[in-house]
């Protein structure tokens, strides 16, 4: 574990691994991890430094990776994918096996994870990947699991990645993606947010705001594009080092030019002190702020109630209220913290949750419709099968492999995520940006 971490503080993210290690240790999220290494509790044990099965069957690993940011989605993750193997393995299993899970962290950047997924995968073959890291991490995860030749469900939002290592237009049979992407998601939040912001007689105007991620700037380009495609005015494009530290003059030029939408793009720590500063400046209060992964309901305990009132696009919210919901939080409940007297305390299911859930369930419908774990039985099916999830009917688009799902426009109050607007269904165009 310790040469581990060495390995990442030596990369070129480390700087700013460190950076927001520190904001995170102060919220005290993560600080057992590292002050500590593991713990005895079962939690501690997710994601380690190796692949390692408790028992054989129907072997399903979950991938995360070493960003402290990526920490609550596979862990949210897993726990999703867990409460699925116990109904699962109620009915038989995958083809007559029981399911048996294991977590692995994948490391820092696609190179690493490509290398090191790579090798534990030849020492201990799996039969199913579920990846929750993140999405540039993530593409080495890929092109480990297809030279592996082994089933892979990408679980977080962001690009398409199911052509990874393909020829432009090419989609693995091996790759799947259950989350929301740009593409799929930007029009209509924009959409919806003139819809609900922009005042009488006047254009609605848009200010961009973005940190120098890779992801961030991808994501508010495509915003800006999207935008200008639909008539709405850009105030402004403002971008900064993720490594500043005050916000406030940052906010204050945001005020004095008063659009309609500011569209935030940023890593955990700049969005924190951003929303900070703009809550202490009241901007909430003469625009709207909103974000597509800014505002996950995976960090919203590190913002505190500064983003109150912040707008964010989902998949799945745990307030939906259908059969398989009430299934996937009655199941979760099974494995939650008791109260004084024993009874299990209520259970609040994220998106990723969704995501590890939603991935083994269709998976698990996949295999079962096949009867074979042969994959052109296996890719046939997926993109025949409509699914029954907690955010309601969906299905893999055949021409990119991308979950044709809900979404819902959602807005934050007293720190608590309500749906203000069913969005439709996502759809992701073709196979643009699925292949490198």
């Amino acid at each position: 574990m310790k040469q581990r971490i060495i390995n990442i503080l030596q990369s070129k993210n480390g700087k700013k691994l460190l950076i927001i290690a520190a904001v995170l240790l102060v919220f005290g999220g993560l600080a057992p991890l590292f002050l500590h290494g593991k713990k005895k509790a079962p939690e501690a044990q997710l994601f380690g430094e190796h692949i390692h099965f408790a028992k054989d069957g129907f072997r399903v690993l979950v991938v995360s990776d070493d960003d402290p940011e990526s920490e609550p989605y596979g862990r949210n993750t897993f726990q999703g994918v867990k409460a699925a193997t116990l109904k699962i393995n109620e009915k038989g299993g995958i083809l007559g096996k029981q399911i048996t899970l294991a977590s692995v962290s994948s490391g820092i950047d696609s190179e690493e994870a490509l290398k090191f997924i790579g090798e534990e995968l030849k020492k201990t073959p799996v039969q199913l990947i579920i990846d929750a890291s993140r999405e540039d991490v993530s593409e080495g995860v890929i092109q480990a699991a297809e030279t592996a030749k082994t089933p892979i469900i990408l679980a977080r939002d962001g690009s398409c990645r199911t052509g990874i290592g393909q020829p432009k237009g090419k989609i693995s049979p091996y790759v799947y993606a259950m989350g929301l992407t740009r593409e799929s998601e930007i029009e209509p939040f924009l959409t919806f947010l003139a819809e609900k912001r922009t005042k009488p007689e006047s254009e609605f105007q848009v200010l961009f705001l973005s940190g120098d991620f890779s992801g961030d700037v991808e994501t508010i380009n495509l915003a800006k594009k999207t935008s200008e495609s639909l008539a709405f005015k850009t105030n402004a494009f403002l971008q900064y080092d993720n490594r500043l530290e005050d916000y406030y003059r940052v906010a204050q030029e945001i005020l004095s030019r008063l659009p309609d939408l500011v569209f935030i793009a940023n890593r955990l720590k700049p969005a924190t002190l951003f929303m900070e500063q703009a809550t202490k400046l009241a901007l909430n209060r003469d625009m709207a702020l909103a974000g597509l992964h800014v505002f996950d309901e995976e960090w919203a305990p590190y913002y505190g109630k500064t983003i109150d009132d912040a707008y964010t696009v989902s998949r799945y919210i745990s307030l939906i209220d259908n059969a398989e919901n009430k299934e996937l939080l009655s199941l979760l409940s099974k494995d939650s913290k008791k109260d004084k007297d024993g009874n299990p305390l209520p259970v609040k299911a994220t998106a990723s949750t969704f995501a590890g859930w939603s991935a083994l369930i269709a998976f698990h419908q996949v295999s079962t419709a096949a009867n074979s774990l042969d994959i052109s039985a296996l890719e046939k099916k997926f993109v025949e099968l409509e699914f029954r999830l907690p955010n309601g009917t969906a299905f893999f688009d055949a021409k990119n492999h991308v979950l044709v799902q809900k979404m819902y426009a959602l807005r934050i109050k007293s720190g608590k995520y309500e749906i203000i607007d069913a969005l439709g269904d996502a759809n992701h165009p073709g196979t643009e940006g699925c292949s490198q």
